[in-house]
């Protein structure tokens, strides 16, 4: 984990276009998430904080050009891409008068594009933080603290065997998703914690992801089917998940996609601390425990 890896936005209302974007990206030390207008972009941001946001201009709810101006009127404002099919040199000039980074037309090769994002947003990136020292920890401090638990989560996944992995690899496709109720949920809970003033003992980021989970003995002797449930936030020691039911088992052998290389998966084993009702879901709480 020591080469620098960046957070993106990818707002788009076409789903073929972020997927497009963010897997090429996500080849280019970017990490992504996506949005499909404007009004999804905002509050993901505000939720999360990205250093980079791609966006269309044509888009329902809230257009690129709403987007762009909320996004600059932030305290620590993000390197922005206009990725368009709109060819006007006054609006170019426009966005590019506001703060914009630089404004692509559609149709466009998205290796090559991605590739020269990320020379593009590195040399901006180390210009501001050469110019401006505060400023060298605003736009990756989240980074810096996913980096440091998922480094430290590295030990943890060493402890899971691979008998017990396979059956999670397994039944990840034969299971269904969080229901996406449960998502929306989160969304509104995420954004209530980021809202106010709560603070842990243990640094913890949130994010929205999913977790593959089986029951298991303390020895890892499987005690159950393979379920999903839904990421509430995530430290070096533990974790807090969000489920539609109980959950019996004292332990668990977790899988999920890393959120600083999505190619990548962590695993461990987790006991489970709490299992309370939370709205109409449940909260699955505990800490990441090491078996010989």
């Amino acid at each position: 984990m020591s080469s620098q890896i960046y957070r993106a936005l990818v707002v788009d209302d076409e789903p073929m276009i972020r997927e497009a974007v963010s897997r090429s990206m996500s080849a280019e030390s970017f990490w992504c998430d996506t949005a499909a207008d404007g009004v999804e972009a905002i509050e993901k941001f505000r939720q999360g904080r990205y250093d980079l946001v791609v966006t269309d201009l044509r888009m329902p709810n809230k257009h690129g050009h709403a987007l762009i101006k909320e996004l600059l009127q932030e305290e620590t404002p993000p390197h922005i891409i206009v990725l368009t099919g709109i060819a006007e040199p006054r609006l170019v000039k426009d966005l590019m008068d506001r703060g914009v980074v630089d404004v692509v037309q559609k149709p466009v090769n998205f290796g090559l594009f991605s590739a020269k994002l990320s020379s593009l947003f590195r040399r901006k990136n180390e210009n501001r933080n050469t110019n401006d020292p505060q400023n060298s920890n605003s736009g990756s401090s989240a980074f810096g603290l996913i980096g440091k638990v998922e480094e430290a989560l590295e030990l943890f996944s060493m402890c899971v065997p691979e008998h017990v992995e396979q059956l999670l690899i397994t039944g990840e496709d034969a299971v269904t998703d969080p229901p996406k109720a449960q998502v929306e949920f989160m969304k509104r809970l995420l954004a209530k914690h980021a809202a106010g003033s709560e603070r842990r003992e243990t640094e913890r980021f949130s994010l929205l992801s999913t977790a593959v989970a089986l029951p298991v003995s303390k020895d890892f002797i499987p005690r159950g089917e393979v379920f999903k449930m839904t990421f509430c936030d995530l430290s070096e020691t533990g974790a807090c998940f969000m489920h539609t039911r109980s959950i019996s088992s004292e332990y668990l052998a977790l899988r999920w996609r890393s959120a600083l290389t999505p190619k990548c998966s962590l695993k461990a084993a987790f006991q489970i601390t709490r299992c309370k009702p939370l709205g109409p879901f449940y909260e699955i709480a505990g800490q990441f425990v090491m078996h010989d």
